[in-house]
């Protein structure tokens, strides 16, 4: 899938990222001017999509996007406690006059 990145490129113009266990990728100006690189393998898309930093440059490719990105699985949350009122404690000590 071809990404883009919003990152600021450096002096040469491009912007380079290395995963871990793989070659460097290195996203350099397309035809419509924006940083962008081909890049394969689910998990490194998932990894560079999950930083925010990066899109699919192809719109069609947003619903693809989407489904690599692994979501957490979320636990559903524990009913609350019922409240119990109390009656505050009194204070102690001399009150102050106004």
């Amino acid at each position: 899938m071809k990404l883009t990145t919003s990152i600021q490129p450096r002096k040469d113009g491009t912007v380079s990222v290395t995963l871990a266990g793989s070659e460097p990728l290195v996203f350099r100006a397309g035809a419509s001017g924006d940083l962008e690189c081909e890049v394969t393998g689910e998990e490194a898309i998932a990894a560079l999509l999950q930083t925010g930093n990066f899109y699919p440059a192809d719109e069609a490719d947003f619903d693809a996007a989407l489904s690599v990105i692994k979501q957490p699985e979320l636990e559903p949350e524990p009913e609350p406690e019922p409240a119990s009122v109390t009656a505050p404690a009194p204070r102690r000590g001399k009150s102050r006059a106004s």
